[in-house]
């Protein structure tokens, strides 16, 4: 189940980016690439709409990457993913959440917070203990903690939207939209009825959400590499307007062992906004992946750490 909460003291909903939640990552240019964007910016602008003419097929088959069966294909990646999560070992890694609040949706982001502590994955289940607050010991679990916390990123995520029970409706955008030509984007929409999606405010209202997103899928194997979803038609009565969730996941080695490697979550973003005008973004990250095991600690026990019980 993934559950992104937020709390009426101290937060909610996340970056409030117009056309898109996140942060838009820009690439530099040099002086005289951005005078050639410029003249060709200019250019293009004067230029009646008649002339533009619309992309030829070669050109779109030469970007395309086609898959001869889409069904065949959706099957694969769906046998890839869910083997990719029933695998996943037990282990124990850093999780870093760096919580930031715009309180009036106005643009204006304040660091709210720093939450880190060890998360350990073990038998499909998440826990978080040894919390700190920035840098010091929380006195309590992550799950009491005040503000926008979201849980099962690590694991839920990839199982909720490809597990056959949320019967996810999967299609095969046309555009191209990756800069990596074995990468294919693959949309999907998954009702109410069938989601494991839920957003909880102030303890309060609890709602399991539709939602809609976008997976981007390494074509062999058929790894997913990143995967956005948005929330779509909540409730006017709901104290929450949007959510979304960005999560991007890759081969990382456990321990110091060699060869013990696992296609393993990275980092995730989580936004929200409330319904107040409130929004709150979490930046989240995974690191210093070890096999889980009761000697291992990676973050040293203090007195009072209020290590932090997660989910029975």
């Amino acid at each position: 189940m993934v559950v992104v909460r937020s709390e009426q003291g101290i937060d909610v909903s996340r970056r409030a980016e117009a056309k898109h939640p996140f942060r838009q990552r820009t690439r530099r240019f040099s002086p005289w690439s951005r005078l050639k964007l410029l003249v060709w910016a200019c250019c293009w602008a004067g230029l009646p709409d008649a002339v533009a003419e619309p992309v030829s097929e070669a050109t779109k088959a030469k970007f395309h990457n086609p898959v001869p069966d889409e069904a065949a294909f959706v099957e694969r990646v769906r046998n890839q993913v869910l083997r990719d999560v029933e695998t996943l070992p037990d282990l124990i890694c850093i999780q870093r959440v760096d919580r930031f609040v715009d309180p009036s949706g106005s643009g204006r982001w304040y660091r709210e917070d720093t939450l880190e502590g060890e998360l350990s994955f073990q038998q499909g289940r998440e826990r978080v203990s040894q919390l700190r607050v920035n840098g010091k010991p929380a006195g309590k679990s992550y799950e009491a903690m005040v503000g926008a916390l979201t849980i099962g990123e690590f694991g839920s995520i990839l199982r909720a939207v490809f597990a056959r029970e949320s019967q996810a409706n999967f299609t095969l955008p046309d555009e191209p939209s990756h800069r990596l030509s074995d990468v294919r984007p693959l949309d999907f929409v998954v009702s109410a009825e069938h989601s494991s999606w839920t957003l909880s405010f102030s303890r309060s209202h609890s709602l399991r959400v539709p939602y809609e997103g976008r997976a981007f899928v390494q074509t062999a194997p058929g790894h997913v590499i990143r995967i956005f979803q948005r929330t779509r038609d909540l409730p006017n009565t709901f104290p929450i307007t949007y959510s979304a969730v960005e999560s991007e996941y890759g081969i990382r080695q456990i321990g110091d062992e060699e060869g013990r490697e696992a296609f393993l979550p990275l980092r995730a973003e989580v936004v929200i906004w409330e319904r107040t005008g409130r929004r709150s973004r979490n930046l989240i990250q995974f690191s210093d992946f070890k096999k889980f095991g009761a000697e291992v600690r990676l973050i040293p026990e203090a007195p009072g750490s209020g290590g932090g019980a997660g989910p029975n």
